[in-house]
């Protein structure tokens, strides 16, 4: 076992952070990952309901009882509303996943100030 900030941040083996990746990062890729010492990452951009999103989250812990974070890319999208970032945040917040990923622009422009409120209050370390 390696010990670095991220390993002992995340209670990883490895401090191996699987990179987001649209279509590719799902419960599978982000299980085999966690699984195997990293830190499996799963996509939220590749579900558009709050019911696939969660599911996914549920899944991936039916296939890893390890860490695995979420990425939620805050870019323009056509396809992925402000509203779609409001709701990946609070299904995290409530799911409680091990650690959050953003891209693209800061949260709190993206998706509000009580989004990252939401986090905090969800337990998350080092939200700003």
């Amino acid at each position: 076992m390696y010990k670095t900030a991220i390993t002992e941040m995340f209670g990883i083996k490895y401090p191996i952070i699987c990179g987001a990746m649209m279509w590719l990062c799902k419960p599978t890729l982000c299980a085999a990952v966690s699984n195997a010492g990293g830190m499996g990452n799963l996509t939220a951009g590749n579900y558009e309901t709050a019911d696939a999103f969660r599911d996914a989250i549920r899944e991936t812990r039916k296939l890893t009882d390890k860490p695995f974070m979420v990425n939620i890319t805050l870019l323009p999208s056509v396809r992925i509303t402000p509203e779609h970032h409001k709701m990946y945040v609070k299904i995290c917040a409530e799911e409680r996943v091990a650690g959050i990923e953003f891209s693209g622009t800061p949260l709190d422009k993206a998706a509000g100030m009580e989004s990252v409120d939401l986090l905090k209050k969800s337990g998350r370390q080092n939200v700003s």
